[in-house]
């Protein structure tokens, strides 16, 4: 399993365009030791590593505002930017996901 968690910085002081920041920590829960290494693909045509995402989506819209790709090796910091959508209230999900 992993860890996530998140924070927006600046959920205080946002108006419609301006940036939404969100600050990220992902941790893999090793508590065995296990490493992740590369995936099952036989299909594949080289060596496949698990590749990991961020997505923020709005579904009501049908839109993303922000798509990050993140590694997991090891602890992991970093933070998301997007123009806050217009005035109201929106729900927004933070989706976490595997392509392998």
């Amino acid at each position: 399993s992993i860890d996530l968690e998140f924070n927006v910085t600046n959920k205080d002081d946002l108006s419609s365009g301006a940036p939404v920041t969100i600050q990220l920590q992902l941790e893999p829960d090793d508590e065995d030791g296990a490493q992740t290494g590369p995936v099952m693909a036989p299909f594949f045509p080289t060596r496949k590593e698990e590749g990991w995402w961020l997505v923020v989506g709005d579904l009501e819209n049908n839109n993303l505002p922000s798509i990050k790709k993140v590694s997991l090796r090891q602890k992991y910091a970093t933070k998301m930017e997007f123009p806050a959508p217009k005035a109201g209230h929106h729900k927004l999900t933070l989706f976490f996901m595997c392509d392998s």
